[in-house]
């Protein structure tokens, strides 16, 4: 099985950095353990396996700027969608300004 679509990054609030990994073993985040990801000291986020316009990977959290406004990609009912204060549409595309856990500031815009 090929698991090239299969990425995730991880966000670590206490240091206040995001590391990615494209590796089949998704246990290997570090120090970032099942129990570390319920606690809220870790967050992992899935590659959509769709791109922005400037041919960027799109993950969950990332904010999005599209003909809508701007939003942030979340995993709804099967699916990435991207959320509008509580509106939700389909992921079509976009170009990526930010995340929500590096750039809050942005959806305040």
């Amino acid at each position: 099985m090929d698991n090239s679509r299969f990425k995730f990054r991880a966000w670590y609030p206490d240091s206040q950095q995001m590391t990615y990994s494209d590796r089949s073993n998704w246990g290997a985040w570090g120090d970032c353990e099942m129990s570390d990801m319920v606690s809220g000291s870790c967050e992992i986020m899935q590659f959509t396996g769709l791109y922005d316009y400037d041919d960027r990977e799109i993950y969950e959290g990332d904010l999005l700027e599209t003909n809508c406004g701007i939003g942030i990609v979340v995993f709804y009912t099967g699916g990435f969608t991207v959320d509008f204060e509580g509106y939700k549409i389909a992921l079509f595309g976009g170009k990526i300004i930010g995340n929500i856990h590096e750039h809050p500031n942005l959806l305040k815009l």
